[in-house]
Parts: C-alpha cells; structure tokens; sequence
C-alpha cells in the first residue's frame, strides 16, 4: 500500500452559508487547497511509523519537503486574511512573518530531533525478560 496524495479544498463555512441564501456569489466563497498548505510549509505532512524503530531506522519522515520562504510569502497571499493584516500594518505583518517562518522551520526540526531519540531508547519488547 502506498501513499495517496489529493488535492483538499476547504471552504468557509461562513460563506458558503452566504452563498446558499444568496447573499454571495458563488465564485466569492474563500477557499485555500490543503496541497498549497503543505507545499508551502505552513502545514507540514509528517508519517510515524514505530515498526522503523525496531529495524534502527528513523521512525519519523516528513512527506513535505521542507519549503523555501517565498513558498510560505507565496501562500499568505492567497488568503484574505493575511492579506487584510498586511494592508493594515505592512511592517508588523513582515515581522510576524517571519517569525512564522522561523518557528515553522524549528518545529520541523524539532520533530525530526524527538525521532532520532525514539531510536535510542529499547523497543517495549526488548526490555521484557
């Protein structure tokens, strides 16, 4: 069995509610793809898998590559949101920014840093009898 890769769109519930009374267009509905979350970093796809653990391997691998920082400047401009905080603070939101690609960047390793410790500790079965 391998991996299945899709594209997910997530809708605002909020406008879709709109839409269905017809106080929006259905085209205005703000919607991101969860690929462009995790393309860009801003939502990172990981797979533990504890079997590894046994064979000496890593048990945690990370499916998303890690993304460059135009990659994550790339996707904040495709959300409204985002783009509301930057037209009313351009500064602060360049801040903020990249402190979100800097604590995107420590989690990522963080993670891989707690993996390489689930290899040295002894399998449940080693330490019976």
């Amino acid at each position: 069995m391998g991996l299945v890769y899709s594209e997910i769109t997530l809708k605002n519930a909020l406008d879709v509610g709109d839409c269905r009374r017809g106080q929006m267009r259905e085209q205005d509905v703000r919607q991101t793809t969860v690929k462009a979350l995790v393309d860009s970093g801003a939502w990172p796809l990981y797979r533990f898998n504890p079997m590894l653990i046994e064979q000496g391997e890593n048990p945690l691998t990370m499916d998303s590559a890690g993304a460059s920082a135009e990659q994550f400047g790339e996707f904040l401009k495709t959300e409204g949101r985002f783009n509301t905080a930057n037209a009313m603070n351009p500064t602060r939101f360049a801040r903020l920014v990249e402190r979100a690609e800097s604590d995107n960047e420590y989690r990522r390793e963080l993670k891989k840093h707690i993996a390489s410790f689930a290899i040295l500790r002894k399998t449940p079965k080693s330490n019976q009898g």
